[in-house]
C-alpha cells in the first residue's frame, strides 16, 4: 500500500498537511523516501530542515532534493546554494555518520523561459 504525505505551511487541500519542515510532526523513521523539491532555498534554517528529513527517514531510505541554483534570490527565496557540490558539503557537515551514499548533479537550463538551473541530490541513509 502506498502512503504519500505532502506538507506545506498553508494548504487548502485535505491531501496536503499543514506543517513546518523545521519541525516535522511525523515519528522517527516513518518514511522510506523523502522528496524535497524546491524547498531548502526557503528554509530559515536549512540544516535543521535537513536534520528533520533524516530523522523521519528509515534506515536505508532515500532523500531526493531538488533546488534551484545560479539564480537571484527574491521574495521567499532565502538561499542560493549555487551548486549541488555546495549542498553536498552542507549535508555532510550536518549529518555526520548517518549517510551512506550521496549522488549529485547540476542541471543547467539553457532556455531561460523554462526556469532556473537546478541541482538534484540523492542521499541514502545508513
Amino acid at each position: 500500500i502506498q502512503k504519500v504525505k505532502g506538507i506545506d505551511l498553508f494548504s487548502h487541500d485535505d491531501r496536503i498537511l499543514v506543517m513546518d519542515m523545521h519541525e516535522l510532526t511525523f515519528e522517527d523513521t516513518s518514511f522510506d523516501i523523502v522528496y524535497a523539491s524546491h524547498v531548502l532555498e526557503h528554509a530559515i534554517d536549512y540544516k535543521k530542515a535537513l536534520a528533520e528529513m533524516l530523522r523521519v527517514l528509515k534506515p536505508n531510505g532515500y532523500i531526493a532534493i531538488e533546488i534551484p541554483i545560479n539564480f537571484e534570490p527574491r521574495g521567499s527565496d532565502l538561499h542560493n546554494f549555487e551548486s549541488a557540490k555546495n549542498v553536498v558539503s552542507i549535508i555532510k557537515d550536518c549529518t555526520k555518520d548517518t549517510i551512506d551514499t550521496i549522488l549529485e548533479e547540476d542541471y543547467p537550463v539553457n532556455d531561460t523561459s523554462a526556469g532556473n538551473d537546478f541541482a538534484r541530490i540523492i542521499i541514502k541513509k545508513l
